[in-house]
């Protein structure tokens, strides 16, 4: 007698096949595909709101002073010291 072969059916299956393909998309870390997943939700929905805050967060960064300015820093300033008397 032949067996036949079982189609695989219901959500089981399903389950199955998804996380399968998420496991070999998360390369053995599982919170990387939920991660990605959540990244482009976020880009597609939020994506003005987003730029718009990296653009501000660029703008207040005060860690670097010296790139403050860069071509008034550029200007060779003559000082000249005056003693009055």
């Amino acid at each position: 007698m032949r067996r036949r072969p079982t189609a695989h059916v219901g959500w089981a299956h399903g389950a199955l096949t998804f996380w399968a393909f998420a496991a070999a998309i998360a390369c053995a870390d599982p919170t990387h595909f939920l991660r990605e997943q959540f990244l482009t939700h976020a880009k597609a929905r939020y994506g003005q709101a987003i730029a718009t805050f990296q653009l501000l967060r660029e703008y207040s960064d005060m860690r670097l002073p010296h790139e403050w300015y860069p071509k008034a820093r550029q200007i060779k300033v003559r000082r000249q010291g005056e003693c009055g008397v």
